[in-house]
């Protein structure tokens, strides 16, 4: 296989020579007849009555503008035929050839009937061949067709083995089929020879559009660090050129906003890395939309960048510049992505700015009246742009109402229209927790028989200690005391805490219905009140009503989470283990799961492993994990001297997520270690050109450039 590969690339490589030496012609006007250099003279360009030369794919080719084929042909039949010139009326028309009428049918594509022709003829015309040269593009051309379906259908095995067993498919000035060709390489994880397959394609295109798709399916395909090199190669040989300008500021601007954008990926992943935000590719994009926004093709396009820089800001915590951003994206364009994902931005900003009624209104301006009752999936503690804002948006306003449903939030509005649609979304996204905040407010109400049914749907949602408390509170108060019971005995076992209650409850039986009331809890558990102020982002309110609650699983695990969204990981780690190792259940899961992000952020990468090994956890959580624990792998492995690990850890978590720039630069810097500088200045360089820092400029400096190092010479 390494032969056949090495072969394909050697070919692939030689066909790129022949396209570049090809006559760019503008047309066939403009296209001198081709001659060879002894023919040069009028005297010796003598055609022989005697030959009978087959011209017809020379016309073709001809009428057809393939210069570098009429070069070809001319070539070939020259070879074949020493006294043959070629035609003077080559590129103005020529005699009609007996077999024109095939070549016009394969100019239309009309594949099938070409061989029913050719079959005709050959049984009418005794002696009669098809022109070798149509027979050829003929099968190359069916070829290509196979290789289109292979790639729609997803076949990439058959398309690697296509170019493989025959590397001609590979022409230099067939972009399609090498970016196809890339695109397969790049699905079966064969980055490098994809890199190839792009690499020959940017130096044989002719025009913008051609550069802009060869750049854009390279950046479809490849991961990031892949496509800096290519940019790289594109600028080295069209950077300089006036018509290239537009596709290349617009692709440079491109990879600024991915990078920004894996960099906000990274930080909804793990928050800590806020301070990790390419500062410099934000000023970059704002740069761009205040010098009067040259690159944007419509106002979407500029409303995504605002909501991009706009979510950068909120990152770092700066929710009053985040807001003026997301409300920008909100007016700059009427489009679907603006007004779900800026809108949940704002609604953040707001929040975390003490505005909860301007956040609730922001929200309800972009949430349906009437929503599904189809089931949404939820990653509660995920904040940020994510693609079921919609959702993410309702469980933003369910959490914000549920802390005024609770008595958190005071100064919030319980109108009977903001509590009607925190019901219509509780049902929709199935909210345990909003469930739960409704239940609670229905029993400080009075309200029992609604009471008792919330706390029901959110135990069946997703069980916590705090809805059984509620529901057998709730249900006791109804003088259904046996039913309590029974709800007690349900639940004990996966929540032990709750054992007690029916004691509490009890020593109340003989005190009236009012006294009864009046010593019921004022408001729900505090450990409920506590993760809902979690959930909702103020982890240190969580931490000041843990304070009078009592030592339970669920209170550990809910002090755990608010600890660590302090960056306290140490405490949180404690708090996760006592909550893992006596709890059961969903408790000892979630418990488990943070337990391992407590230890990466301690950077104890192999201790986070063991614990997610021997925890059930989602896809998402293990990718979460996979992502940060082969981060922490490279860096712990280049601070060790180990490169090659390194740049291992770094290819392994491009599988889970895109390389973010201070990965590629920790690569570059492994690569000028294990003695690969051009390799590492390639990537300095893509940075560099890409934003320009005090890193990139050290990296630059440590690898000169070849060039440099051959004029100090």
């Amino acid at each position: 296989m390494l032969t056949t590969k090495t072969t394909l690339l050697a070919t692939a490589s030689v066909l790129l020579i022949a396209s570049l030496m090809q006559p760019a012609w503008a047309d066939a006007r403009s296209a001198p007849r081709v001659v060879l250099p002894a023919q040069a003279s009028q005297s010796h360009q003598v055609r022989s009555p005697t030959v009978n030369v087959d011209e017809s794919a020379l016309y073709y080719y001809a009428q057809n503008n393939q210069h570098g084929r009429v070069e070809a042909e001319v070539r070939r039949l020259q070879t074949m035929h020493p006294y043959w010139t070629p035609p003077s009326d080559l590129y103005h028309g020529g005699a009609y050839n007996r077999d024109q009428q095939l070549w016009d049918m394969f100019a239309a594509q009309e594949i099938s009937e070409i061989h029913e022709e050719v079959a005709r003829r050959v049984a009418a015309e005794p002696g009669w061949q098809p022109p070798l040269e149509l027979m050829e593009a003929l099968e190359r051309s069916e070829h290509r067709h196979q290789l289109v379906e292979n790639f729609n259908a997803g076949n990439t095995g058959q398309i690697i083995s296509a170019v493989e067993d025959d590397p001609s498919l590979l022409a230099a000035d067939d972009l399609e089929v090498l970016w196809i060709a890339g695109g397969a390489y790049a699905r079966e994880e064969q980055h490098d020879i994809a890199v190839q397959m792009f690499d020959i394609a940017l130096r044989a295109v002719h025009s913008p559009d051609e550069l802009s798709g060869t750049l854009y399916n390279a950046r479809d395909a490849l991961p990031s660090a892949h496509v800096q090199p290519l940019f790289a190669t594109a600028e080295a040989h069209h950077g300089s050129q006036a018509a290239y300008a537009n596709v290349m500021a617009q692709f440079a601007l491109d990879l600024q906003r991915d990078q920004l954008g894996a960099d906000l990926e990274a930080w909804r992943i793990d928050p800590d890395r806020a301070h990790a935000l390419d500062q410099e590719a934000m000023v970059a994009i704002e740069a761009n939309w205040q010098a009067g926004a040259s690159l944007y093709a419509s106002d979407a396009d500029l409303a995504g960048d605002y909501e991009l820089v706009g979510w950068a800001y909120y990152a770092q915590g700066n929710h009053r510049q985040a807001l003026a951003l997301f409300q920008r994206a909100l007016a700059s364009a009427d489009v679907l992505h603006a007004n779900t994902a800026a809108r949940y931005g704002a609604a953040l900003a707001m929040r975390d700015d003490g505005d909860i009624d301007g956040a609730l209104n922001v929200l309800a301006e972009g949430l349906p009246e009437t929503a599904s009752s189809q089931t949404h999936v939820l990653a509660s503690r995920n904040t940020g742009h994510t693609p079921h804002t919609d959702d993410r948006s309702m469980a933003l306003y369910i959490e914000l109402l549920s802390n005024a449903l609770y008595g958190l939030e005071n100064a919030v509005t319980l109108s009977p229209q903001r509590v009607a649609r925190h019901t219509r979304y509780v049902g929709v996204l199935e909210s345990a927790s909003g469930a739960e905040a409704l239940g609670w407010y229905a029993y400080r109400s009075g309200q029992l028989t609604p009471a008792s049914a919330w706390f029901a749907k959110s135990l069946e949602w997703q069980p916590s200690q705090s809805a059984v408390e509620g529901l057998v509170r709730s249900t006791w108060r109804q003088g259904e005391q046996d039913d309590a019971r029974a709800h007690l005995a349900s639940y004990t076992a996966a929540f032990p805490d709750v054992a007690s209650l029916g004691d509490e409850l009890a020593a109340q039986r003989t005190a009236s219905t009012a006294t009864t009331s009046a010593a019921a809890p004022a408001r729900p558990s505090a450990v409920a009140a506590a993760s809902q102020a979690q959930r909702s982002g103020n982890p240190r309110r969580c931490l000041s009503l843990l304070q009078g609650a009592r030592s339970t699983h669920e209170a550990s695990l809910v002090r755990a989470w608010c600890l660590l969204d302090l960056g306290r990981s140490h405490e949180a780690a404690t708090s996760f283990a006592t909550a893992q190792t006596s709890g059961s259940g969903r408790i000892a899961q979630d418990a488990g799961y943070g337990h391992a992000l407590a230890m990466l952020r301690q950077g104890r990468t192999f201790d986070a492993l063991a614990i997610a090994r021997d925890v059930e956890l989602s896809e998402e959580q293990r990718g979460i994990i996979a992502r940060s624990a082969l981060a922490d792998q490279a860096n712990q492995a280049f601070n060790a001297g180990h490169f090659g690990d390194a740049i291992a850890a770094l290819d392994r978590r491009t599988r889970f997520a895109p390389e973010t720039r201070d990965l590629t630069l920790l690569r570059a810097w492994a690569l000028v270690r294990l003695n690969a500088p051009q390799q590492a200045r390639q990537l300095f360089e893509a940075l560099d050109r890409q934003l320009s820092t005090r890193e990139t400029q050290s990296g630059l400096a440590a690898v000169p450039s070849p060039n440099a190092a051959w004029m100090a010479n």
